[in-house]
């Protein structure tokens, strides 16, 4: 029986170091991008409202578990979220993806909320 070498990271993915099999390697790589692309949005001012609305919808798709949570502060950051898009949409259209589009970007993931 192969030993597998385990990852070198205690709790998130660790691409290097170890031995991964090349689906998990794939899906750790595009983890630890999205993870840079979130730390790049905390440390780039977004220049437009849509850049606001588009930061607050990036740490709802990675922050809360599902659409619905009423756990603290996803109710707030979604109400805040669409109070800043229907502003933002009467002032400068343009910027926004409306109704259907938006829903075909993606839903959230199944599980339970996660505390900030």
């Amino acid at each position: 029986m192969n030993s597998i070498p385990a990852a070198s990271g205690s709790l998130g993915c660790s691409c290097r170091g170890g031995w991964l099999h090349p689906a998990l390697k794939a899906e750790c790589e595009a983890g630890d991008r999205a993870q840079d692309l979130l730390e790049a949005f905390s440390t780039t001012p977004a220049t437009t409202l849509a850049g606001v609305a588009g930061k607050l919808d990036a740490v709802l798709r990675e922050g809360e578990a599902w659409e619905e949570c009423s756990v603290f502060p996803w109710p707030q950051i979604r109400s805040a979220l669409s109070d800043l898009v229907l502003i933002a949409e009467q002032t400068m259209p343009e910027q926004f993806i409306r109704g259907e589009q938006r829903r075909k970007l993606g839903k959230r993931r199944a599980g339970c909320c996660f505390r900030a």
